[in-house]
């Protein structure tokens, strides 16, 4: 009876005892070779390689998308320090529209502009210059507010014959003068007297005239700051000057 029920049950489900795998005698599996992977020419692995072969053809929007990955893609590479990446990822780059070909040379839309340096500002140093004479107290004064208030100023001792202004520099004096008339550049001391002048009221060429005759005639102190000039009388000017680092006041 029992093997009546296991014929049964056999032909119900399509297996034989001898199918068993418990019961089967065990057999060696053949397990198939397949052959082995072929070495890459070059080991070195490249991100993005073959991105045209990988990448479906796309327009448009897609097609941008591409190039700007591409394009991180390769700017990865260059911070990287990997130029051979770099030039292989621009090989493979989806090259733009726009792009042109001349003699067989490919633009490539991909080039790293280095960024633009905004020149520094440059603003103009003002250079001042004082007409001294180191016996008058007022020279002095002016000459002690100047330093006093860390102004840089060049001295110019106009009594020295190495130093004395010439004929263009006194016109050129005269016509920038400030607060005053030009003939307030001829002192009215005991040898102005002397020479018997009256300089009330002269223009710009005969107040250069006499004093190119006579330079001690010069007054002072006036300081120049290449703009304009202006005598140092009454000594309140020398603080404006101090104070604005410019002739003023």
């Amino acid at each position: 009876m029992p093997s009546v029920c296991g014929a049964i049950v056999s032909s119900h489900t399509g297996l034989s005892r001898s199918s068993d795998p418990l019961t089967a005698s065990s057999k060696p599996v053949t397990i198939p070779k397949f052959p082995p992977a072929v070495a890459r020419a070059d080991p070195q692995p490249v991100r993005g390689e073959r991105l045209r072969d990988l990448a479906p053809a796309s327009t448009g929007a897609d097609a941008h998308a591409a190039r700007v990955e591409q394009r991180d893609l390769v700017q990865a590479a260059e911070v990287d320090h990997d130029p051979v990446v770099a030039r292989r990822l621009a090989a493979d780059a989806v090259p733009s529209p726009s792009s042109k070909r001349r003699r067989g040379v490919r633009c490539s839309c991909f080039a790293i502009r280095e960024p633009s340096i905004t020149p520094p500002t440059i603003f103009a140093v003002t250079t001042l210059t004082l007409l001294h004479n180191p016996h008058c107290s007022t020279s002095v004064h002016a000459l002690d507010a100047l330093e006093a208030a860390g102004r840089d100023v060049t001295v110019r001792k106009y009594l020295l014959k190495a130093e004395r202004l010439n004929e263009a520099e006194l016109r050129s004096l005269a016509e920038r003068l400030q607060g005053d008339p030009p003939d307030a550049l001829i002192r009215r001391d005991k040898k102005y007297a002397d020479l018997g002048l009256e300089a009330d009221g002269l223009g710009i060429d005969e107040v250069v005239a006499i004093l190119v005759e006579h330079p001690s005639l010069l007054q002072r102190p006036i300081l120049d700051d290449g703009t304009a000039a202006m005598i140092g009388r009454p000594r309140s000017r020398a603080a404006a000057w101090a104070a604005a680092g410019k002739v003023t006041g």
